[in-house]
């Protein structure tokens, strides 16, 4: 019988108590530019590597009469404009690359100004082109800036997308429709093996539900991340200055603070958006950050979005003047937002003279910690900002990081019901200039199972019903890899930004099978049990899914739980020992991705009970085997905070 994958969790969580695992048995993305181009002419034939899974079947599509490609010959080519953006390019190389993988054919490549386009052509049009006009094919304004078109038009196939962005992704989901292609990871990728391929009769759009999707693992990175299709806004800083957590790098007190004393909170852990109630200083402070962002615009010439955000701290200016506004409307937040519509105010005046045709600019600050609340009322059932004071500038935006959420459930459960309703007044605010910053990890301990699989869907739906233009799901950012299962977190959460309706169940079944093959059922065995001992501790014990909730304990990792965890690692071993001689590259391709998710089995083997299971020099032995496979895998750090040397001085090894 086939297994049944994450859609069927509910099926046996009733079931939880009854399970040994209750004890009696137990990153911000890629933007224009980032890849270099490929020269008109300079496809080459690539040799298929190894991670190329060609057992994947040519899926069933409409067709015209006539071939892409047949025994190995075309007369089609693919057509560019010249002076395409890079991303037009990629999009062209993308497309000769993993059609020759396919099939060893490489298409020509021809300039656009030097096609002749009629209805007999055969041609392959990426991007906006002469051919493109002549063909009359066009993009729906309505479609957001990674959406595109898929478009035959007599014979020749058009794929072009409302930015160059969109070029690649229009490629991306060609090859998934007539090739079978699917994105797992940098090392598996499937596509079909086709010695003919009809040109499809296409005609279709699509776009994603959320605009702008980050990275949000160290993993991510370069055309990585573009065929997650992970692509984020072309955020701008001063130079110096981190893209979040920014308001003491914009205003350094050290620079200012003699001066302007006025401009900094009364614990000098931020600034004071009030400045102390001076108006003259306050206005200062308005026309220094703006003139800062206005040198930022000016030196990033594609960027199209500023973040102007508090520092990463709870606390806020307790002066008298912040402390008025705070009891006027009941949320720190408001002292940011009067600040933020006078520092846009004073930007776009700028701009609008300026640089008049980019209207795209958007000017963020984070509804996070103390200004996690909105002011807002309800007047006859509808949100309303309080007063005018804090009505948006239709140019603002905010970045909800609900940092004390449980993200073990979805916004829509009782335990998320107050943050649910954050989301709905800031969106009454925002309306669409709504940035969300969620988390899926314990970042004081990396090596620590966090369970937001049944999650997920649910959050990204509620972010997109209430305004999600960008997202920015907060993982293992700065480690190199990740145990946890969080390859399955990256796939999992690169699809639902683009479809939040999408099949989770069978997206999570295909990976298992793509990622760990003749091991797949043992994985997603562990995997299962993982989770529900998370749900466990969530059910039963009533740990919070909050991310700083410290579970690392044998009170919540029993002792048989693991040990079964760890029959598991060994069986998924023995599961796929046959390819050790049949395919060795495959075998110890997959070895390492079992020995990765095994690592956090071993880590609290190791830290809860090493000294009670094993002898003084097994657990020696296995905490230095431990440090090499680390090592051999790539994992660099313990937490967001500590570099992976600190474990190993805490073992004494």
């Amino acid at each position: 019988m086939r297994k049944k994958f994450i859609g069927s969790i509910a099926a046996v969580l009733s079931l939880s108590v009854c399970l040994s695992i209750v004890g009696c048995a137990g990153n911000s993305g890629n933007e224009e530019g980032d890849v270099p181009k490929l020269e008109i002419g300079s496809a080459e034939l690539t040799d298929s590597p190894a991670w190329i899974e060609k057992a994947v079947s040519i899926p069933e599509y409409d067709k015209i009469d006539s071939m892409l490609f047949e025994n190995g010959q075309s007369d089609y080519a693919i057509v560019i404009a010249a002076d395409a953006a890079a991303n037009t390019y990629t999009a062209a190389s993308e497309l000769n690359y993993f059609i020759s993988l396919a099939s060893g054919v490489s298409f020509s490549m021809l300039e656009a100004d030097s096609a002749t386009w009629s209805e007999s052509a055969h041609y392959i049009s990426i991007g906006d082109n002469a051919v493109s006009k002549a063909a009359g094919v066009t993009v729906l304004e309505t479609l957001n800036s990674h959406g595109f078109v898929v478009r035959t038009v007599g014979e020749s196939l058009f794929l072009q997308g409302v930015t160059s962005t969109g070029d690649i992704f229009a490629v991306y989901d060609l090859l998934s429709k007539v090739l079978g292609y699917e994105y797992y990871m940098d090392d598996e990728i499937a596509i079909a093996e086709a010695d003919s391929l009809a040109c499809p009769d296409f005609d279709y759009t699509d776009e994603p539900d959320i605009e702008y999707r980050s990275t949000q693992i160290g993993y991510q990175n370069g055309l990585v991340s573009t065929r997650y299709k992970t692509v984020s806004a072309k955020f701008m800083a001063p130079e110096g200055v981190s893209t979040w957590h920014n308001s003491l790098q914009y205003i350094p007190y050290n620079e200012y603070g003699t001066q302007y004393p006025e401009w900094f909170a009364t614990d000098l852990q931020g600034l004071c958006l009030t400045a102390h109630g001076d108006t003259e200083k306050y206005e200062k402070l308005v026309e220094t950050v703006g003139d800062k962002m206005r040198t930022v615009i000016s030196n990033n010439p594609d960027g199209d979005t500023i973040a102007f955000t508090h520092m990463d701290v709870g606390t806020w200016c307790t002066c008298a003047e912040c402390t008025d506004l705070k009891t006027k409307y009941g949320t720190d937040s408001a002292s940011m937002i009067i600040f933020m519509n006078d520092v846009v105010d004073y930007v776009e005046t700028w701009r609008e003279e300026t640089y008049p045709d980019r209207d795209n600019i958007r000017y963020l600050f984070f509804a996070y910690t103390a200004t996690v609340q909105a002011p807002v009322k309800e007047e006859n059932g509808t949100i309303v900002p309080i007063d005018e004071d804090v009505k948006f500038h239709d140019k603002l935006g905010v970045i909800y990081a609900p940092i004390s959420s449980d993200f073990f459930h979805g916004k829509n459960e009782p335990q998320n019901s107050s943050y649910l309703k954050q989301m709905q007044e800031w969106h009454a605010l925002a309306g669409e200039n709504m940035y969300y910053w969620f988390y899926q990890s314990y970042f004081y301990n990396y090596f620590l199972f966090y369970n937001n699989f049944d999650s997920m869907q649910d959050n990204y739906r509620a972010a997109v019903d209430n305004g999600a233009v960008w997202m920015y799901d907060q993982s293992q950012y700065n480690n190199a890899a990740s145990t946890g299962f969080q390859m399955l977190k990256v796939y999992l959460s690169s699809k639902l930004m683009w479809n939040v309706d999408a099949d989770v169940s069978a997206l999570t079944q295909n990976f298992f099978e793509r990622y760990f093959k003749a091991a797949s059922d043992t994985m997603y065995e562990l995997f299962t049990g993982m989770r529900l001992n998370n749900l466990w501790m969530s059910e039963s014990l009533g740990v919070s899914g909050w991310i700083g909730t410290r579970i690392n304990t044998s009170e919540y990792f029993k002792l048989n739980t693991l040990l079964e965890w760890e029959a598991l690692i060994e069986q998924a071993y023995e599961d796929i020992e046959p390819l050790k001689t049949s395919d060795p590259d495959a075998y110890q391709k997959v070895y390492d991705r079992i020995n990765l998710e095994s690592l956090s089995v071993r880590y609290l083997l190791i830290d809860l009970y090493g000294t009670q299971i094993y002898t003084t020099q097994e657990l020696y032995d296995l905490k230095q085997q431990f440090k090499q496979d680390c090592a051999d895998l790539n994992i660099t750090r313990l937490s967001e905070g500590e570099l992976i040397t600190v474990l190993w001085s805490q073992w004494g090894i």
